[in-house]
C-alpha cells in the first residue's frame, strides 16, 4: 500500500515514486515529523472523499472546502486533489473506497503561536470502505452544548477531541451518532454528521452560519438536488424540538451520503426511511454510480 505525500519525511528517496503533485510512498515508511504542529496541536485540516468506480464524484465540492480552510488559517492553497486521487488509484488497486486527506500547517517553534510562513505537510491514503452501522441510525443528544465559532465551524479541521469524548459516551447508551445543540437548545449538527428533518414535504437543516454547523458535502448535495427536484429547503435556527415534530428525518455525510434516523433518544422515534429520505437515497447511490463507466 502506498500513501500520498506532498513531500518525503522518514522514508528512503529511493522507494518513493515521484508523481504531479509529491510522491507515493509505502506505508510502511511513511512518517511525518515530530515538530509538525498537526501532531503537536491539531493544526490541520482533512477531508474524506467517497471513491466509486475509481473516481471522486464529488471531488469538486472536497477542493472547495480545503481551500476555503486553507485561506481561513493562513495555509498555502492546496494541492490539485485530481492528481493525488490518480495516482493512489493507479498504485493502490482500489477503485472502490474513500481517501483521507490530511493537511498541517507543517513545522514550527515550540509554542502556540504559529510560524510566519508555514510550510504545510499534507499526506493522503486510499483506504477500503469501513463498516458502519446498518440504517436507521439510533441519535442521542449530548449533554455539553456547542458554540459556534466563526472560523472553526466553517472547516474541517484536526481538533476533534469534543467528538471524540461524546462518541465514546454514545457507546454506553446504544447510540450510532451523537447531536449537539446550542446553549440555547438549537440544533447543530452530528459529530461526523449534518441532520435533516421532512415537515409537510419541505427540508429543514440549521443553517451554517447561525448555528455553527459544518458546511457538509454531502449536506451541500441535498440542498442542491433539492432545489433541481422543486423540493423547498429551510435552513434556520431550530430548536431541538422541532426537528421531533417532523414527518421524518435523516444524517447525511461525504461518504454515506443520507442516512435514515430511527430514533431521537428521549425526543422522537420515526418509521425510517421516510418517502423524502427514500427518495435522497436512491438518488445518492445514482450519482456515485454515474461517477463510473456506462
Amino acid at each position: 500500500m502506498y500513501v500520498w505525500m506532498n513531500r518525503v519525511v522518514g522514508a528512503r528517496l529511493v522507494d518513493a515514486i515521484p508523481c504531479d503533485p509529491g510522491w507515493l510512498v509505502p506505508a510502511e515508511e511513511a512518517a511525518a515529523s515530530p515538530f509538525d504542529r498537526g501532531l503537536l496541536l491539531g493544526d490541520g485540516l482533512f477531508e474524506t472523499i467517497l471513491v466509486r468506480h475509481g473516481l471522486a464524484p464529488l471531488l469538486p465540492f472536497h477542493e472547495e472546502r480545503l481551500a476555503e480552510g486553507c485561506r481561513l488559517l493562513g495555509y498555502p492553497p492546496p494541492p490539485a486533489l485530481g492528481g493525488v486521487l490518480e495516482a493512489l488509484i493507479s498504485h493502490g488497486g482500489l477503485r472502490e473506497g474513500v481517501i483521507r486527506v490530511t493537511c498541517t500547517r507543517g513545522e514550527g517553534p515550540r509554542g502556540y503561536r504559529p510560524p510566519e510562513v508555514p510550510d504545510p505537510f499534507c499526506v493522503a491514503a486510499l483506504l477500503p470502505p469501513s463498516s458502519a452501522p446498518e440504517a436507521p441510525w439510533r441519535a442521542v443528544v449530548s449533554d455539553v452544548p456547542t458554540v459556534p465559532h466563526p472560523i472553526l465551524s466553517r472547516i474541517k479541521h484536526t481538533s476533534a477531541l469534543a467528538r471524540i469524548v461524546a462518541l465514546r459516551e454514545a457507546e454506553g447508551r446504544d447510540a450510532d451518532e451523537v447531536l449537539f445543540c446550542t446553549p440555547a437548545g438549537a440544533v447543530v449538527e452530528g459529530t461526523a454528521t449534518n441532520i435533516f428533518w421532512v415537515t409537510e414535504g419541505a427540508l429543514h437543516t440549521p443553517a451554517v452560519e447561525a448555528t455553527g454547523c459544518l458546511p457538509g458535502v454531502g449536506r451541500r448535495w441535498v440542498i442542491e438536488w433539492a432545489e433541481n427536484a422543486g423540493v423547498r429547503v429551510h435552513q434556520g435556527v431550530f430548536p431541538l424540538a422541532v426537528a421531533g415534530e417532523a414527518d421524518e428525518a435523516f444524517l447525511t455525510n461525504a461518504v454515506r451520503g443520507p442516512i435514515p434516523l430511527g430514533e431521537v433518544v428521549g425526543h422522537r422515534r420515526w418509521e425510517a426511511p421516510g418517502p423524502l429520505t427514500a427518495r435522497l437515497m436512491a438518488a445518492w447511490r445514482d450519482m456515485a454510480d454515474r461517477s463510473g463507466p456506462p
